[in-house]
């Protein structure tokens, strides 16, 4: 180690030295270590000229890889383009001191300042901002010392340090709030958000419709009524042939060609109330069902049941949706699509309702039933017959539409629920501020509400031939 006696004016008191650090990884890596624990200036190079001048003053005598300068248990680290500025800036003032000895004098407290003003001038000190790289250096800079001259901070003690100022291109990535009180800003630069991931990889399977629709084709229903009774019969000897069972044509004088009715026919006599009742469920599904799963890890947290990985609750509260598919999937040829749908609903009411009357805080007629276990099991309840009622509703809504209403009746029921869709979720983050349990029984009533028309108003479809 090298002690240097050179110093900058008297307000800086730094002492600056240079070490061969080992262990680094590096061969022949030097440092400018710079002790500032008596220093004024706390040997702050960005906001202290006279400390900048005691670094420069060094660096005019020999290169470094790195600054490093400690004051009070705080190191603040300076690499790369920082480094190679001050650096630049000693070689320059050595030089330029035989020619002019104010530029040499200015490039040691502001090497900005003194590569300014030698650019474009004629003679030697112009030549010398562009040899020793001082020109190039601080035309790379956008901005001050606080651009020019970043560090890298931390305790003396870590072995890490933190850039407390981002690049001009980062994006916040997270916050974490520390123990102490204090709070650490995580910057990512060329990040992309992870909701943009997740929609991306949602809309791939968007694309499967293309092979989708170039596998299916029209109904013998749809054909027929259209006019293409050969086409229709084609479909009905392959749908015969599929099933080893014996084909029954559609004779072409029985088929009278009508053209496909417009939006009215919903709302005809014959199936008005199977409209309503079925755009209904659908509103009431989709209002509590994306009500509930949006906000779920904020649900999750604020129960305070959650330990270890959070996410691992999710997995779980997916995986019990599985059966409750094949669950339905049974029971609608079972017992048939009315009661499935209706009951599966309203118990995703009652299960709803259970988790949110499990949360923290909440007394009903004086009991409090918060525990992990009562908002756990409620939670995997919920999702079990709310998925259920999902693969129900599928099975149930095309059945109750005529052939030439089927895709309008379909469209319409799906197109209510995405209005709930949008609803719901903006409903509950509303009210989520006056309590969890304000905000979660609407979207229990619903459920609630949605099974109780259908088993109200609902028609059972099981073995009814499709009209």
């Amino acid at each position: 180690m090298s002690l240097l006696s050179r110093r900058s004016p008297d307000t800086c008191r730094c002492q600056p030295a240079f070490v061969t650090p080992g262990g680094t990884g590096f061969e022949n890596r030097t440092e400018l270590r710079v002790d500032a624990d008596d220093c004024p200036g706390d040997g702050d190079l960005a906001a202290e000229p006279a400390c900048r001048a005691t670094v420069i003053d060094a660096l005019a005598e020999r290169d470094a890889d790195a600054v490093r300068v400690r004051s009070a248990g705080h190191e603040r680290w300076y690499v790369d383009d920082a480094t190679g500025l001050l650096h630049a800036a000693g070689q320059f003032a050595a030089l330029a001191e035989h020619h002019d000895s104010e530029i040499a004098a200015t490039a040691r407290t502001d090497p900005l300042g003194a590569a300014h003003e030698a650019v474009g001038r004629a003679g030697p000190v112009d030549r010398l901002a562009a040899e020793t790289g001082l020109a190039e250096g601080a035309a790379r800079i956008d901005g001050g010392y606080e651009a020019a001259l970043r560090s890298h901070d931390g305790p003396a003690i870590a072995r890490c340090r933190i850039d407390h100022r981002p690049p001009a291109d980062a994006a916040l990535r997270d916050a974490v709030s520390l123990p102490t009180g204090g709070t650490v800003f995580v910057p990512g630069v060329g990040d992309v958000a992870g909701w943009r991931l997740l929609f991306v990889a949602s809309a791939v399977p968007g694309l499967l419709v293309f092979i989708i629709r170039s596998q299916l084709s029209e109904t013998p229903y749809y054909l027929a009524r259209t006019g293409d009774v050969e086409g229709a019969n084609d479909r009905l000897r392959a749908i015969a042939e599929e099933n080893g069972q014996e084909v029954e044509l559609i004779d072409a004088d029985a088929v009278e060609a009508v053209e496909s009715p417009g939006f009215s026919r919903l709302f005809e006599a014959d199936i008005r109330t199977q409209t309503v009742m079925i755009a209904a469920a659908w509103f009431c599904i989709n209002f509590g069902y994306y009500g509930v799963f949006i906000w779920l890890p904020q649900t999750v947290n604020a129960a305070g049941v959650a330990v270890g990985n959070v996410y691992l609750y999710f997995l779980l509260i997916a995986v019990v949706q599985f059966p409750g598919y094949f669950s339905a999937a049974y029971l609608v040829e079972r017992i048939g699509r009315k009661p499935t749908l209706g009951g599966y609903m309203l118990l995703s009411g009652v299960f709803t309702f259970v988790f949110a009357a499990s949360m923290p805080g909440v007394a009903l007629f004086g009991v409090a039933f918060s525990g992990f276990w009562p908002f756990f099991l409620g939670l995997l309840a919920s999702s079990f017959f709310t998925l259920g009622a999902w693969g129900a509703i599928y099975a149930y809504t095309p059945e109750l539409f005529p052939t030439e209403a089927r895709a309008t009746g379909n469209g319409f029921a799906g197109g209510v629920g995405k209005i709930a869709a949008v609803i719901g979720p903006i409903l509950a983050g509303a009210l989520v501020s006056s309590g969890y349990l304000l905000a979660l029984v609407p979207l229990a009533v619903a459920f609630a509400v949605g099974g109780l028309v259908v088993l109200t108003l609902g028609q059972e479809t099981k073995g009814r031939p499709l009209f």
